[in-house]
């Protein structure tokens, strides 16, 4: 069975798709392998946070992606005015055809980057009727978060005393909406130290954070890693490996 039947088989039997032989026979692969094992909780993580995007507003996540796209245009115009402002002499040409060709990764991984992006919904404590009333630091973290008001969230999960596999992805999530791609791949490379919760979504946003720094030899790296995981992710992993 190949790697993509597998994700398939896997998303099947998490949706309760499968007869009950079939679904017998995972349970029993399971068992056996743990790599599918893994596959099958990854997949449990990813599709509820798919289901979770369904309930929630998206305006924050497209209002970020309009303001990265506008900021993605101004770079790109200030390079060509400051050269058309030298001259077209002959050397000077020359030297604009190598500063092209260095900084055209940098709009090429921003085009990856906006396609792909999306930020990650809240699966972990999603703001529903009931726990609105919850102050607590955490959940008041959560809830922040799912307002889209990222900077805030940030400083919520930042100063919690003790943090799990959670809390440093949803911090790089913030942090990586905010354009603070540094601190997002610190936190994304925590999470993944911490436990295999978050491990596959945080190796995946470590690949778009590289992607956003125009960080193409990382963002390779991180995205071979995703390829190679066997999960719902690994197929964007693979298509974007292929145009970088």
């Amino acid at each position: 069975m190949s790697e993509e039947d597998d994700i398939r088989l896997a998303e099947a039997y998490c949706q309760n798709m499968l007869d009950e032989s079939t679904r017998a026979e995972v349970d029993a692969r399971a068992q056996k392998d743990p790599a599918f094992q893994q596959l099958l909780n990854d997949t449990r993580v990813l599709l509820a946070g798919i289901d979770a995007v369904g309930r929630n507003e998206l305006k924050q996540a497209i209002d970020q992606w309009g303001q990265t796209h506008q900021s993605k245009a101004a770079t790109r115009v200030i390079p060509w005015r400051t050269w058309v402002a030298v001259g077209i002499a002959a050397s000077v040409m020359l030297v604009l055809s190598l500063f092209f060709w260095e900084s055209e990764p940098v709009p090429q991984t921003m085009a990856l980057y906006n396609a792909y992006y999306q930020p990650y919904p809240n699966v972990v404590r999603p703001t529903v009727r009931g726990t609105q009333g919850d102050s607590s630091r955490l959940n008041l973290a959560y809830q922040t978060y799912d307002l889209g008001e990222y900077e805030k969230a940030a400083k919520l999960f930042s100063g919690l005393p003790e943090k799990d596999a959670a809390v440093y992805f949803y911090t790089g999530q913030c942090y990586l909406a905010l354009g603070e791609t540094n601190l997002a791949i610190t936190n994304f490379i925590q999470c993944m130290k911490s436990e295999e919760s978050f491990a596959a979504q945080a190796q995946w946003y470590l690949s778009l954070a590289y992607l956003k720094q125009g960080e193409v030899i990382a963002a390779k790296e991180a995205l071979e890693k995703v390829m190679h995981q066997k999960n719902s992710y690994s197929l964007k992993a693979e298509s974007m490996l292929k145009q970088l």
